[in-house]
């Protein structure tokens, strides 16, 4: 069974298994997009895609997505955004609604689930 590890650990498995959660924030820890979720989702998108190239991955070993809105009505905005970033693969993906996060301005939060056969 693959190891569930954060991006950034090593790991001496054949296969393994990530989870990265990133908020709409650039490399300064300045809230992107304020007011547009698209323009956040695309903000997150973008950290996770590095984060998971930094690991040794790349958004096509992503196998799940999860978008969690604070204001589900964006959800077809999102739902075009992700289309842009994972046209060749379709990663199962669950949207939901949460009353809120630690920044009142972050109107999501993408979390991916990436598995990676190094063998």
């Amino acid at each position: 069974m693959p190891q569930l590890l954060d991006s950034r650990e090593p790991c001496a498995s054949e296969t393994r298994s990530q989870l990265v959660a990133r908020p709409p924030i650039d490399a300064s820890g300045r809230t992107v997009g304020v007011g547009d979720a698209a323009v956040q989702a695309c903000q997150c998108l973008e950290t996770i895609k590095a984060a998971l190239e930094h690991a040794g991955a790349s958004l096509n070993d992503v196998v799940r997505t999860r978008m969690l809105l604070t204001r589900i009505d964006d959800w077809q905005q999102i739902a075009k955004v992700r289309r842009e970033y994972f046209k060749d693969i379709l990663p199962v993906d669950t949207v939901m609604q949460v009353n809120g996060f630690i920044n009142e301005d972050w109107l999501i939060e993408i979390e991916v689930d990436a598995v990676v056969d190094e063998g």
